[in-house]
């Protein structure tokens, strides 16, 4: 019952088209647009391929560290 007294006045703005203040700047509560929300959900998707990219590289560098370390480490000291 509380729950759907919060989900109504989350609905309140939008219903009644209350202005809203983002950035500064006073607008009135709409959806993106479909063009905006393409290019952040690319610009979100490229995002998560350079972090896949740099989780890959750094893998990359650790396994090429740890195969040093065993060749230096099967060696016998004397």
């Amino acid at each position: 019952m509380l729950s759907a007294a919060y989900g109504m006045l989350a609905i309140v703005p939008v219903v009644f088209g209350f202005r809203l203040v983002r950035d500064g700047v006073a607008t009135t509560a709409s959806r993106p647009s479909p063009i905006a929300e393409s290019r952040s959900a690319s610009g979100e998707l490229a995002t998560i391929i350079k972090r896949l990219r740099a989780k890959w590289a750094q893998r990359r560098r650790e396994q090429r560290e740890f195969k040093a370390w065993l060749e230096i480490t099967a060696k016998p000291l004397w």
